[in-house]
């Protein structure tokens, strides 16, 4: 097996530290713009929508949270299937697409188009720019092991 050093593991948090800012970012900007723009979408049916994903949200990312921690206390994986834990099994990005789920929840809660519209420049920002620098960095950490995870769990 491979021998990772502490400084590229730590790069890669780094990298998700700054992608979970940036979505705060897109959070405050959104809910800042509505207070100007008072564009609304959706009704009260919306507020039960927006509550479940909201709920969803939350809990994809504490399990991929969990998922994750668990992960790095084993010593005995071999291969890609080192990554096919938890909701790693269906996305490479459970967490982005966590905080993507919360916030347009949220968006529906507060019925606020503003905040859906930076839910969606969030999710493209973090998935174009932040997402491909940590998977950049997992493989060359990584190697042929996350290359061939990468070839089952596409998004």
């Amino acid at each position: 097996m491979k021998k990772i050093s502490v400084n590229k593991i730590n790069l890669v948090h780094v990298v998700l530290g700054h992608s979970y800012l940036f979505y705060f970012l897109a959070l405050m900007i959104g809910l800042l713009a509505d207070v100007f723009i008072k564009i609304r979408i959706g009704g009260s049916s919306n507020m039960l929508i927006g509550f479940i994903l909201i709920l969803l949200g939350t809990s994809l990312i504490y399990i991929a949270q969990n998922t994750s921690r668990k992960a790095h206390h084993r010593k005995n994986d071999f291969g890609y299937t080192r990554f096919l834990n938890g909701p790693y099994k269906f996305t490479r990005s459970p967490t982005h697409l966590g905080l993507a789920i919360t916030m347009v929840g949220l968006s529906f809660v507060l019925q606020s188009f503003s905040l859906l519209f930076c839910s969606f420049l969030a999710f493209l920002f973090t998935r174009y720019i932040f997402i491909r620098k940590e998977e950049k960095i997992l493989t060359e950490n990584y190697g042929d092991d996350y290359i061939e995870y990468k070839k089952h769990v596409r998004f």
